[in-house]
């Protein structure tokens, strides 16, 4: 007995489904459970700057919404960095002013 076309698209399209909603499923789980993971290492790679940082989220525990924003730019921070002016102004000054030769 031969199996109508349409059925087997049905088939396969419910396969699809099930399938993509596991998925879904699957990313949400990991998803949400990395938040704390995330402020822990941020709070080790900031080393001498660590106990501030604790303070910070300290001092808003009581207040949900400026928590989560302090969490937020904490789970951030790794990976984002400035140079200490006193060793990159001279360098600009430098191509600033040889821009300015040049034109």
């Amino acid at each position: 007995m031969k199996v109508p076309r349409k059925l087997e698209k049905a088939k396969y399209y419910y396969l699809m489904v099930k399938y993509f909603l596991i998925l879904v499923c699957c990313i949400t789980l990991f998803a949400c459970g990395r938040a704390d993971h995330q402020i822990d290492s941020a709070l080790k790679l900031a080393g001498s700057n660590c106990p501030q940082l604790k303070k910070v989220l300290v001092h808003y525990k009581n207040d949900s919404l400026k928590l989560m924003a302090a969490e937020f730019l904490i789970r951030n921070m790794p990976g984002h960095f400035s140079y200490d002016s006193s060793e990159c102004l001279p360098t600009c000054i430098g191509c600033l002013r040889l821009i300015n030769q040049v034109s």
